[in-house]
């Protein structure tokens, strides 16, 4: 019965954009730019890491790391939501990063808001 055929197949995909970046959460104030590195280049090939520091020079706790390659940052997500993506003895949250380019269509949202006044007259 392959109803689905490669529909289903996606479902993680429907956000996929093809891109190689992806938002890393959820680690420790200890966790160094260094150790991060490490740990994704087990994965594959690092393009960039956008490592964030607090004013106390400590980790955030997120991060975001960009993959030479998109599917390999797929992989990484994949393994994320199995909970088997580890760092420092710290279960760790990879998920894909909306696309930058997406922020610029925010501003469409305050138009049309005097829709509501001619409502119920």
């Amino acid at each position: 019965g392959g109803g689905c055929g490669g529909g289903c197949g996606g479902g993680c995909g429907g956000g996929f954009n093809g891109s190689p970046k992806i938002f890393v959460g959820g680690l420790k104030k200890a966790t160094t730019e260094q150790a991060l590195q490490m740990y994704f280049i087990q994965f594959g090939a690092i393009e960039k890491v956008n490592f964030l520091l607090g004013e106390d020079g400590m980790c955030k706790g997120f991060a975001f790391v960009t993959f030479k390659d998109p599917a390999v940052a797929q992989s990484v997500i994949a393994t994320s939501r199995a909970g088997q993506t580890m760092l420092d003895g710290k279960l760790i949250e990879c998920k894909e990063c909306e696309n930058d380019n997406s922020k610029g269509g925010k501003g469409g949202k305050d138009k049309g808001k005097g829709k509501g006044k001619d409502f119920g007259k």
